[in-house]
């Protein structure tokens, strides 16, 4: 994989080759025959790969990628003829899905990376588990499995010697042996067309990135024209120029080679976050264990009258005591290596498993098939070196964030993707001004890729018609409100309309088919849609009229239970403000009182006659 820092440099624009330099220039044996022409421009295989890795290796681009293969793969692909639609047999429907879609997907993506996209016809591969189901034919056939319905597992006797000389073959001389060996054998020993042999199925294929080279060279009566190129890459094809293969373009290499295609436009964006991300990695990985950085410790100075530079003066003396600084330095190099040696040697012994037979690593010694938290890592410090305190650790930026969000709009801007459809989604509410340019790029890729459909159609298919097209279904996207108000004003009509919101919705082209051709049957059968618009709007209103009514009835009868309560309320605060007042005798209290004194007046009365 490559780094974010190497992917830069493998993707530099490079100027038009010089005139007259096309012998430095262009080192290709082929380059002698092009007399009078600027030379051969070859389009660098460095930079596809650079371009595929970027390609596959973006989040974002991968997400503006998978909208556009949504909108134009989801629909499949039919066969057109003077614009109408050719019913398919079921077989022919389903080679259609499984190889000429996938066919369609991978020369998106060469449009998208590269620009161009080279095709070339191969034999169909055999189906999945073939040789599984071949291998088990000719072990039925043969005479060692197991056959119920033979006698061939049955015991046989040897052949005696007439049958030995009947299964013997002729004596065949040397030259009708190389006569009958140069000679194809033919089924059933003639070439009529039964014993033909079956046809060979053809199918598009796509080489991947470094199988073949392109180049360009000028050609015409003024060398205005280019002429394109392939070669293979193979070790049998070496400068070897494949006539088999055809090159389809959607945006032309400029004069020097250099790619041009959405993500080679956005490419130094692009690589530039990736750079930054893995300098940020780096960082992080540097704090996380952090390094240590020594520096030579500082030489007293002493008396200078005993420096060495002072006590020799001649030119032997000092050779003698550079030769005894420089051993002395080679002893400290080779004491520092061997530390450093026996450090790593701990090292590993420490995270590797103990030694039975060496003393005190047997039984009581601690398994480590566990790797331990952090790793153990002792290090020689250098002799005469001091660590050097309070080494500040790289940091990431702070704005990488902002970064990042800022390249995401140069790649929505250059994938002809709108940002907000990418990271919201194509059911976000956007307006009709976003949702036409993901509809201009979806019809510029589209027309670009019917047309190598159509050619490579052609060239598989012999019988095909001349105005036969292999097309892919494409629908474009729009507002869903928008939509209704220009069918409710009657700008459009129901079969404009129905696919157009089916296809908003995510609908497949079978469900929209299905529901246009229920459509068709409905206004066929005789329904009108404006009486049974105008029916339903009568009993809508009648059920509004009705609700209306039962609303009224059922506000009149809450008045009703209100009032009573109201006047329930009412009594009850009567009562309590007549109970609040001044206090009054009950009925009972005042027969008793009466009886009392009517008593005590008898009594009197008696007690007067008496006396």
């Amino acid at each position: 994989m490559s780094s974010g820092l190497d992917l830069r440099k493998r993707v530099v624009r490079r100027d038009p080759p010089k005139r007259g330099g096309k012998a430095k220039a262009n080192p290709s044996p082929l380059s002698a025959i092009d007399a009078g022409s600027p030379g051969e421009v070859k389009i660098s295989n460095d930079t596809l790969y650079a371009l595929n890795h970027l390609y596959h290796a973006s989040p974002s681009i991968q997400a503006a990628r998978t909208i556009l293969m949504s909108q134009l793969l989801s629909s499949g692909c039919v066969v057109r003829r003077e614009g109408r639609d050719v019913p398919l047999k079921d077989t022919f429907a389903r080679h259609l899905h499984d190889v000429w879609v996938p066919f369609a997907k991978t020369v998106i993506d060469h449009f998208l990376q590269f620009g161009f996209v080279i095709v070339s016809l191969e034999e169909e591969a055999p189906p999945p588990f073939a040789n599984f189901i071949r291998g088990k034919a000719m072990a039925a056939q043969s005479e060692m499995g197991p056959d119920a319905n033979s006698m061939r597992n049955t015991p046989r006797d040897p052949p005696d010697a007439a049958e030995s000389r009947a299964a013997k073959r002729p004596m065949v001389a040397e030259s009708d042996q190389r006569t009958q060996q140069r000679t194809p054998k033919r089924p059933n020993g003639s070439g009529s067309a039964a014993g033909a042999a079956k046809p060979v199925n053809l199918i598009p294929v796509v080489p991947d990135v470094g199988q073949c080279e392109l180049s360009f060279v000028y050609v015409g009566e003024s060398h205005y024209r280019r002429q394109y190129r392939i070669f293979s890459t193979n070790s049998d094809s070496v400068y070897k120029q494949d006539f088999a293969s055809e090159v389809f373009f959607r945006q032309h290499p400029d004069a020097a080679g250099n790619i041009c295609s959405p993500i080679a436009t956005v490419f130094q964006s692009a690589s530039f976050i990736s750079a930054l991300e893995e300098l940020a990695l780096q960082a992080e990985v540097v704090r996380a264990r952090q390094m240590l950085v020594t520096q030579p410790i500082t030489r007293t100075q002493g008396s200078q009258n005993l420096d060495p530079a002072n006590l020799f003066f001649d030119s032997e003396s000092r050779a003698v005591q550079a030769s005894a600084t420089a051993e002395d330095d080679a002893a400290q190099a080779g004491s520092l290596a061997l530390q450093a040696a026996m450090m790593r040697k701990i090292n590993q012994l420490q995270t590797t498993n103990a030694d039975p037979n060496r003393p005190g690593g047997g039984a009581s010694a601690v398994p480590s098939h566990v790797p331990p938290p952090l790793p153990p890592n002792l290090f020689a410090c250098p002799d005469r070196q001091q660590v050097v305190p309070g080494v500040r650790p790289p940091e990431a930026r702070s704005d990488l964030v902002d970064i990042m969000r800022c390249v995401n709009d140069h790649i929505a801007a250059a994938m002809g993707v709108p940002a907000s459809v990418i990271f919201e989604g194509k059911f976000s509410s956007n307006s009709m001004s976003q949702l036409q340019l993901l509809n201009g790029t979806i019809q510029s890729i589209a027309i670009a890729v019917n047309k190598v459909l159509t050619a490579t159609y052609h060239a598989v298919y012999d019988d095909a018609k001349e105005g036969d097209e292999l097309t892919l279904l494409t629908a474009p996207l729009c507002s869903t409100a928008e939509l209704q108000s220009l069918f409710e004003a009657g700008v459009i009509d129901i079969e404009s309309a129905l696919p157009a919101a089916l296809h908003s919705l995510g609908c497949t082209a079978v469900e929209i088919a299905g529901a246009v051709k229920r459509r068709k049957l409905a206004d066929k059968a005789g329904t009108d849609t404006k009486l049974m618009e105008a029916q339903n709007a009568a009993k809508l209103g009648d059920a509004d009229v009705a609700l209306k009514g039962a609303q009224a009835l059922k506000t009149t009868a809450e008045t009703e239970v209100v009032k009573q309560q109201v006047g329930k309320t009412k009594a009850e605060t009567k009562k309590l403000m007549h109970d609040a007042s001044a206090p009054h005798p009950t009925p009972g209290a005042a027969s008793s009182s009466s009886s009392g004194g009517s008593g005590g007046g008898g009594s009197s009365s008696s007690s007067s006659s008496k006396k």
